[in-house]
C-alpha cells in the first residue's frame, strides 16, 4: 500500500464514521478481533499439533517423520509464543520519585482520581519539549499493563503549573476510558501492533515467521488506517478532558505555548546554542538558558508570535493523529493568544528546579541515558564519576604527549601516536609538522599512507580541495587497506558540496572496489591444492620470532612452513 492509498483509505474511514457512528465502532471492533483471532488461532493449532506430534513420537517410537513433525510444530509454536511476546520497552531518561517532584506526584494523583484513570506506574524526565504515555504489556493477548509518563524538562521549563496540569489531564485521558474505553483500547493496541510489526519486519527469521510476517503486513496498515479516525477523534476527547480538569482557555494556551515553543526550541534556539558552544569551545547548556530565556518571555514575545503564526497556518493531514492548532483551538472554542507565564513550572513541580535544570544539564552533557534506568541522584554521581574519568584520560594524554615531544628519537608507530595526541590537546600545526615528516623520512609506500590519509582529510576540512583529494589517492595507492575509507570520505564529500559528478565518481570506485575486495576474499580462501607457486613469506625476523613463540607452546606441531599465496586481484594484499 502506498502513501496515496493510505491517505485515500484513512479518507473513506472518517466519511464513514461520520455517518455511521456505530457501525464503524463495530468495524474497529471486528478488525480488532480478527488480528487476535488469527494468532490466538495459530497458537492453539501449532500447541495442538505439536502435542499430536509428541503423542506419535511417543506411541509409535522413533522415526524420521515423526521427529520432523516434532521438530516443525515445536518451531511453530515457538515462533508464535516468542511473537505475541511483546519487545521489552527501554524508557530514555531519568525516573523520579515523589520525593524528586512532591507537587508533580501530587498533582498526578488529583487527576488521576478525578478522572478514574490508573496510577503511573513509572514518571521519566527526559529532555524533550513534550509529554507522552506509554501503555507496556509482556503479552498481545494476556498480561497486566504497566503505565509510564514521559515528562520533558524543556517542557517544564517554557510552560507554567497549570499548563503543564492541561498535558498531563490530556496523557491521562488516553489511558482513562472515561469517555470511550473502545478509544483508549485502541491507544494501547496501536503500540503493541507496532511493536509486532517490527519483530516481524526481521529479515533474519526463518520460513515459517515469513509466513505471518505476511499476514501482519497487510493487516497493520489497514488497521492503522481505520483507527486513525478514532485516534484522531480521542486527541479532541483529551483536549476536552484536560479543559474540565483546569479550564479550556488554560488547555488553548498550553496547545499555543507547546506548538509555538517547542518548534521554537527545537529548529532555532537549540541550533544556535550548539553552534555558539562549538565556537566557543564551551559545553552546551540549552535548558540551562532556555530557563533564562522563558523566566524573561517577554524579550522574545515577537520571535514567538512569529512562531504561533506559522502553526496557526498549517493544515490538518493524515501524516499525524494529531489535528492542527486552529482545529484544536476551534474545538475548544478559544481564539489564539500568546498566554504570559504566571511561573515556570520547573520551579512548582520539581523540588529546587533551578538546581534541577542545572545537574540535568551537567548530565545529558556527559552521557546518553538509555537503558536501564535508576533514580537521579544515582545516576547524577555516575555521570560525575564518568567526568572524572575523561579528565584523568585528558591529563595522561598530555602526560604522553609531553613525554613524546621530550624523546629525541621516536619510532613509525610513535610518531603517529605524537601527531595524534597533538590534534588531542589542541596543538594541529604540530600534528600536520609531524605527519610530514613522517613521508619525508620513511620510503615504505605501507609507513607513509595513513600519514596521507590524515593529511588529506585536513585538506579538504580547510576547503583546499584540490590537494586534500591528491593527498587521498595517494593514500588509497600506497596501501589498499585504505583505499575503501578514502573512496567513502570523498563520495560522502563531494555529496555534502552538491558535486553529483564527483561523488557519483566515487561511488563507482567504492563499488568496484568492493567487487574487488570480494573476489579477493574468494582467492585467499581457496584451498591450497599442492600445485600452486608459492611465494617467500616476505615477514620480518621480528614476526617470524613472534609466531615462532606462540607456537613453542603447541608441542603437537613438529614443523611449521610459512609461504605467501601470488595475489592476482589485489598483488599489495599478503595471503
Amino acid at each position: 500500500m502506498n502513501e496515496e492509498q493510505f491517505m485515500q483509505l484513512i479518507q473513506k474511514h472518517e466519511q464513514y464514521a461520520n455517518r455511521k457512528p456505530q457501525g464503524y465502532r463495530n468495524k474497529v471492533l471486528a478488525w480488532i478481533f480478527l488480528g487476535y483471532a488469527v494468532f490466538g488461532g495459530a497458537l492453539i493449532l501449532s500447541l495442538g499439533l505439536l502435542a499430536f506430534s509428541i503423542f506419535t513420537f511417543i506411541e509409535k517410537g522413533f522415526s524420521f517423520g515423526a521427529l520432523k513433525l516434532l521438530l516443525m510444530t515445536l518451531s511453530l509454536s515457538y515462533i508464535l509464543l516468542r511473537a505475541l511476546k511483546v519487545k521489552k520497552y527501554q524508557p530514555k531518561g531519568i525516573v523520579l520519585s515523589p520525593e524528586d517532584a512532591p507537587q508533580l506526584f501530587r498533582t498526578l494523583d488529583e487527576l488521576t482520581t478525578k478522572m478514574k484513570a490508573p496510577r503511573f506506574d513509572t514518571v521519566i524526565l527526559d529532555d524533550k519539549w513534550n509529554a507522552s504515555v506509554v501503555s507496556i504489556s509482556k503479552s498481545m493477548l494476556l498480561g497486566s499493563r504497566r503505565h509510564v509518563l514521559h515528562i520533558g524538562l524543556p517542557m517544564l521549563i517554557g510552560l507554567d503549573d497549570q499548563q503543564v496540569k492541561a498535558v498531563l489531564a490530556h496523557e491521562i485521558s488516553h489511558i482513562s476510558g472515561k469517555d470511550t474505553n473502545l478509544g483508549a483500547w485502541v491507544y494501547r493496541l496501536d503500540q503493541q501492533w507496532k511493536g509486532l510489526v517490527h519483530y516481524f519486519e526481521q529479515d533474519e527469521e526463518e520460513w515459517l515467521q515469513a509466513l505471518f510476517r505476511k499476514f501482519i503486513q497487510w493487516y497493520y496498515p489497514r488497521f492503522y488506517a481505520l483507527t486513525f479516525v478514532m485516534r484522531r477523534q480521542q486527541e479532541y476527547i483529551a483536549d476536552a478532558n484536560a479543559a474540565k480538569a483546569t479550564s479550556a482557555q488554560v488547555m488553548a494556551e498550553c496547545l499555543v505555548m507547546n506548538h509555538t515553543g517547542g518548534r521554537y526550541f527545537y529548529r532555532e534556539f537549540v541550533p544556535a546554542v550548539l553552534e555558539e558552544a562549538e565556537q566557543n569551545n564551551e559545553e552546551p547548556q540549552p535548558l540551562t538558558r532556555l530557563y533564562e530565556l522563558m523566566a524573561n518571555m517577554d524579550e522574545k514575545r515577537e520571535k514567538f508570535e512569529e512562531y504561533m503564526q506559522k502553526a496557526l497556518a498549517e493544515k490538518t493531514g493524515y501524516s499525524d493523529s494529531h489535528p492542527s492548532l486552529t482545529d484544536r483551538l476551534n474545538a475548544l472554542r478559544c481564539q489564539p493568544m500568546l498566554p504570559n507565564l504566571r511561573n515556570q513550572a520547573v520551579d512548582v513541580y520539581l523540588k529546587n528546579g533551578a538546581e534541577w535544570v542545572s545537574k540535568v544539564e551537567e548530565f545529558l552533557n556527559l552521557m546518553e541515558v538509555t537503558g536501564e534506568l535508576t533514580n537521579f541522584e544515582e545516576a547524577y554521581a555516575y555521570a560525575k564519576q564518568v567526568k572524572q574519568q575523561l579528565k584523568e584520560e585528558e591529563e595522561k594524554e598530555l602526560a604522553r604527549y609531553q613525554e613524546l615531544m621530550n624523546k629525541p628519537s621516536k619510532t613509525l608507530d610513535e610518531l603517529y601516536q605524537f601527531a595524534d595526541l597533538a590534534f588531542s590537546v589542541d596543538n594541529p600545526l604540530e600534528g600536520v609538522k609531524v605527519l610530514r615528516q613522517i613521508i619525508s623520512t620513511y620510503k615504505n609506500p605501507a609507513d607513509t599512507a595513513p600519514a596521507f590519509f590524515k593529511l588529506g582529510k585536513i585538506q579538504l576540512a580547510i576547503d583546499e580541495v584540490e590537494q586534500g583529494v591528491q593527498l587521498l589517492e595517494v593514500a588509497a595507492h600506497n596501501d589498499y587497506r585504505l583505499r575503501w575509507e578514502v573512496y567513502d570520505c570523498l563520495r560522502d564529500f563531494f555529496a555534502e558540496r552538491g558535486d553529483e559528478k564527483k561523488a557519483t565518481k566515487y561511488e563507482r570506485k567504492l563499488e568496484r572496489w568492493e567487487e574487488l575486495l570480494s573476489l579477493s576474499d574468494e582467492e585467499c580462501e581457496e584451498d591450497f591444492d599442492g600445485e600452486e607457486e608459492l611465494l617467500p613469506h616476505g615477514l620480518s625476523s621480528e614476526t617470524l620470532e613472534k609466531i615462532r613463540e606462540d607456537l613453542e607452546s603447541v608441542p603437537q606441531i613438529g614443523a611449521v612452513y610459512i609461504a605467501r599465496r601470488d595475489m592476482s586481484y589485489i598483488p599489495q594484499r599478503a595471503c
